[in-house]
């Protein structure tokens, strides 16, 4: 998967950490009660499809929403989240601001 550089408001709204990287699976130290969006929404979606087999999911967003909806969905990709990416539907997104810096 090509890489770029992501503009950094971008990155804190998903709650990355931009020196960081983007690893698979976070290690939170455990006196930091950061909440890390990806991480917190990945886990949330993998409990919900597990316990609903038959459902699918669509990531929509508006603005800032949909930039965040397909950067989730390129994390997914880089992640190798092939269960979660099956089940994925669609990415809608509306007024997309550019993700990536010139």
């Amino acid at each position: 998967m090509a890489k770029g550089k992501i503009h950094s408001g971008f990155i804190k709204a998903l709650g990355l950490q931009k020196n960081n990287g983007f690893p698979k699976e976070l290690r939170q130290p455990t006196d930091d009660r950061r909440d890390f969006t990806y991480y917190t929404r990945r886990r949330k979606l993998r409990q919900v499809l597990h316990e609903n087999r038959e459902a699918r999911f669509i990531l929509t967003g508006h603005r800032l929403g949909g930039a965040l909806a397909i950067l989730f969905a390129a994390l997914l990709m880089l992640h190798e989240e092939a269960w979660l990416l099956e089940k994925l539907e669609a990415v809608y997104t509306f007024g997309q601001p550019r993700i990536m810096k010139k």
